[in-house]
């Protein structure tokens, strides 16, 4: 599947260029012969192509796309020479940028930006190749051409990680994309159409259900005998013969599957065909099942000297290397050679385990996670921006609230001297007067500065909340992102009930109380830690979260959120990179027991005594993290009040422990009678 996947995007994007400016005309029968030259596996293809551009410095920027485009497919399908590929597709980025907006050469761009990312799949490098993915993906959403190109891709990143339900919609989604895009050309809708049904096959016989795969089959077939009649071009001609051989060689997959072998050889040898310098594994396949099913080692043994000497010299996948040396050692052990057998199966488990851990790579990476994890990179990036104004309001405050400071000061300065002079009293009380007034109104501006600063800080948390509320309802979301959307959603709730609780607690002290209710602590405990994840993914630490059972604890549900989130943030700010922070809840005579544990720079001895003392703790964490000292006393004011206790253990250099304790019910477990 891969090898006609490769064909066919390299079709798609020479047909794509050459509608682009510069001097196609001269140079669409260049490529058509290099490609003629590359198929024919001679070697000369690059030389010449080389040959060419050195002769005709009138060559554009589309045109050298073309020449880095060729060259990029040579290192990478050819030669296997995926860095040198990547180098070819860095030029594609840089000339084909300008055009990236340009609705009637954007596919140069889009195509370069989806080649990059295969090939750095190709590499390993799979957190880089998202990142391009994302880009093309975002970017061009409204064409349909580049997104059936993207889905596809995809859905051969699905194929290869053997999730091939998924692999089977996204391919059907590049389907549907391609068929209703007017803007390619018939053949061009041919090419990747029929590569389309022939991948949506292979996904389900991949799943054993040949039915379907064999209808995909059929399909492709009868649409490339419906082309045949249409595309008379040589090269069209060749192409399709081509199609017909493919399909064919998977359709013989179905039959070996259900143990029709006389019907298996007969579609593997309508698969065989010249390829040029290009393997045909057909050959491999005659010798499994010459081997396995039709009871003839002699001519299997014959057909894998054949294959080994083309090995030898024709390009090839390493899957096919990998099918020789087991049915190399097959050969051997069922024909009793027991030393050759064992030569050859040490050389097939050797390439065998370092394929799968190449496999197993890829397998761990969930695309949608990866696609949500950029998407939430690109919102925080913009929350940051709108944080700014915020950030500038709390300042003013600030500034009002030292300024507040400062009149207290003055009126105190201005009353010890009035002791001095009682000649002057009368003066000093006036003045007081005045500079009492003048402080209430300051007062009241900062009251007034003060609770629009929190509705300013209000309605982007609630916009976000509604945002969420209306991704959650909208159809189409994955159940993984609609958890996390509720988790925002719950996360903006707890901030803005802090905030009204602050707005309240300056006019009205009896909203202070505490609103108890029944709460499990081990849900809490796995909300905040989720919540925190970002953060500290920030600077890759890990929160490990021991596993527990349900806790039910009579609470403010809220109040106690506070106390765990700043736990939570404290161990994050005061942990270096790469740390990890465990947080555990144990249950301990009729109470339950809460701690935060992390590897920290710990707290001096001198801080201490004064740790819970509002503001007198404040320092900076271990990437110049501000802190104000309030964190702790708050927590701690918390805690008592819901009868409990907060302590600490630590050791500088080492990190720290915190431990919160709650009354936790007695419960009764009443025997049931037999």
């Amino acid at each position: 599947m891969m090898k006609y996947y490769i064909l066919s995007l390299s079709l798609l994007v020479a047909a794509c260029e050459a509608r682009n400016p510069d001097n196609t005309a001269y140079f669409d029968p260049i490529f058509r012969q290099a490609d003629s030259l590359e198929r024919g596996g001679d070697g000369k293809a690059v030389a010449w192509l080389d040959s060419v551009f050195n002769n005709y410095p009138e060559a554009g920027p589309l045109d050298r796309y073309r020449r880095y485009d060729f060259l990029a497919r040579h290192a990478g399908y050819t030669q296997h020479n995926y860095a040198l590929a990547s180098q070819y597709d860095d030029s594609m980025l840089e000339v084909s940028r300008p055009y990236a907006d340009n609705p009637l050469f954007q596919n140069t761009y889009g195509l370069a930006l989806l080649g990059k990312g295969q090939t750095l799949l190709s590499l390993g490098a799979y957190d880089e190749a998202f990142k391009y993915f994302f880009e093309g993906r975002n970017r061009y959403a409204g064409s349909c051409f580049l997104s059936s190109q993207y889905n596809e891709a995809l859905g051969t990143i699905y194929y290869n990680q053997h999730k091939f339900p998924s692999a089977i919609r996204y391919y059907g989604a590049a389907l549907s994309d391609l068929r209703g895009c007017a803007s390619r050309t018939p053949y061009e809708q041919f090419t990747g159409i029929q590569g389309l049904l022939d991948n949506i096959g292979l996904a389900y016989g991949a799943m054993n259900a040949n039915d379907s795969a064999l209808y995909y089959f059929n399909h492709t077939l009868a649409y490339a005998d419906s082309a045949a009649a249409v595309f008379t071009d040589p090269d069209q001609q060749q192409y399709i013969r081509e199609v017909h051989a493919l399909v064919n060689g998977n359709i013989s997959t179905i039959f070996d599957q259900q143990g029709n072998y006389v019907a298996e050889e007969k579609a593997i040898r309508s698969s065989m065909m010249p390829r040029g310098n290009l393997f045909d594994n057909g050959v491999l396949s005659l010798a499994d099942i010459s081997l396995h099913h039709l009871g003839r080692p002699d001519e299997a043994r014959a057909l894998l000297d054949q294959a080994r000497r083309s090995l030898n010299t024709e390009v090839h996948e390493t899957g096919d290397e990998l099918m020789w040396r087991r049915l190399d050692w097959q050969y051997w052990d069922t024909t009793g050679h027991t030393a050759e057998a064992y030569r050859a199966y040490r050389s097939y488990i050797g390439l065998r385990d370092s394929l799968r851990a190449t496999q197993q790579n890829l397998s761990r990476i969930d695309v949608n996670r990866e696609f949500d994890d950029l998407r939430r990179q690109q919102q925080l990036t913009e929350l940051r921006e709108n944080n700014v104004l915020q950030r500038d309001y709390l300042l003013i405050a600030i500034g009002f609230s030292t300024m507040a400071v400062i009149i207290l000061a003055l009126i105190w300065w201005n009353w010890r001297r009035s002791r001095r002079d009682v000649r002057v009293i009368g003066l000093h009380n006036k003045h007081l007067e005045l500079t009492l007034d003048s402080l209430e109104q300051r007062n009241r501006e900062y009251d007034y500065l003060f609770k629009m600063v929190a509705h300013d800080l209000r309605n982007p948390i609630a916009g976000i909340s509604g945002i969420t509320e209306l991704l959650a309802e909208s159809e189409g979301i994955t159940s993984e992102e609609r958890q996390m959307l509720a988790l925002i959603r719950h996360s903006c709730s707890q901030v803005l009930g802090l905030i009204h609780d602050l707005l309240e607690s300056k006019s009205n002290p009896e909203t202070r109380r505490l609103t108890m209710q029944w709460c499990d602590m081990s849900d809490l405990l796995e909300e905040c830690v989720s919540l925190l994840q970002v953060k500290a993914e920030e600077k890759r630490q890990q929160i490990k979260l021991a596993k527990t059972r349900s806790y039910p604890v009579l609470a403010d549900r809220n109040k106690m959120w506070r106390v765990l989130n700043n736990l939570l943030t404290n161990a994050i700010k005061f942990s270096p990179e790469k740390s990890v922070i465990r947080v555990a809840a144990t249950p301990r005579d009729n109470t339950l027991l809460i701690s935060v544990t992390d590897t920290g720079i710990g707290i001096p001895e001198d801080m201490r005594e004064k740790i819970f003392d509002a503001f007198g703790a404040g320092r900076s964490g271990t990437q110049g993290e501000r802190s104000f000292g309030l964190g702790l006393s708050i927590c701690r004011q918390i805690v008592e009040a819901h009868g409990g206790s907060i302590w600490f253990e630590s050791e500088t250099g080492r990190g720290t422990t915190f431990y919160v304790t709650l009354p936790m019910p007695v419960i009764v477990e009443e025997e049931v009678p037999a």
